[in-house]
């Protein structure tokens, strides 16, 4: 079953933990980015792990192979639960982040080694934008990249990948259904926004999203939710919506299944 990873976001370190109290006991992993994570620094991380609430750490770590397997390192001693480097810092850095890590956590007798999660292309780009930062004249289609780039990322020993919801098909296709796809982006449809040719959503600066459901359906391990749940003004009935639109599409797929 899809699991659901909470963004908190934003400057303060006091309305991360007021989220965390709110929404206790309802979320599976908090994920902490660059943005929060450069107001608090570890103290925050150290405060979820001390309430042990599992941390996915997200600062898309992306540098020469050296640098990157260091910070590695420092992600375990911290305990987070995954954390993020960018596929686009290459194989070779991809693969000395993943052997130090497992080194490392077999040295200081670390059970619980955090999972590494490839960055593909972020999902606020869309297939135009892709095509003009690469001056790429012919039609491409994004989907062909990140399977590669996850393809990558799996042969280097990674955990899984980012990507869009549209992406984890052909992901798992190519990497096997244990590969493990973390899915951003996600936005919450109100009943008028329903239709039958599709749901409807309001992207803000997404261009490739998708409903949890839509999500659930296509395979999604985690999903990632942020401003849906931070800003509503009753956030565990937003988090009771997505849990019910992740099980629609699971059962979805298991009535298409006939298991």
């Amino acid at each position: 079953m899809t699991k659901l990873i909470l963004a908190l976001q934003g400057d303060s370190a006091a309305r991360a933990k007021s989220m965390f109290k709110q929404t206790e006991g309802w979320i599976d992993v908090y994920k902490i980015g660059i943005d929060l994570f450069t107001h608090t620094g570890n103290r925050l991380v150290k405060y979820f792990i001390n309430h042990e609430a599992k941390v996915f750490l997200d600062l898309k770590f992306c540098d020469i192979p050296s640098v990157v397997a260091k910070a590695s390192e420092i992600c375990a001693r911290l305990r987070v639960s995954m954390f993020t480097i960018h596929t686009m810092g290459g194989f070779e850095m991809m693969k000395m982040c993943a052997d130090s890590l497992k080194e490392f956590c077999y040295k200081k007798r670390i059970k619980s080694r955090p999972l590494i999660l490839g960055v593909t292309i972020l999902t606020s780009i869309s297939n135009k934008a892709f095509n003009e930062l690469w001056g790429i004249k012919q039609r491409t289609d994004i989907k062909v990249h990140v399977a590669r780039l996850a393809q990558l990322a799996k042969s280097a020993g990674l955990d899984g990948v980012i990507c869009a919801g549209h992406e984890i098909t052909a992901i798992k296709k190519k990497c096997g259904k244990d590969f493990l796809t973390v899915v951003p982006g996600i936005r919450i449809p109100t009943s008028t926004e329903e239709t039958q040719e599709g749901t409807k959503v309001v992207n803000d600066d997404q261009s490739r999203a998708f409903t949890p459901a839509e999500a659930s359906r296509a395979g999604a391990d985690y999903i990632v939710v942020g401003r849906p749940i931070i800003r509503a003004p009753e956030p565990i009935a937003v988090i009771e919506k997505i849990r019910e639109d992740i099980e629609k599409g699971y059962q979805g797929v298991k009535n298409v299944s006939g298991h």
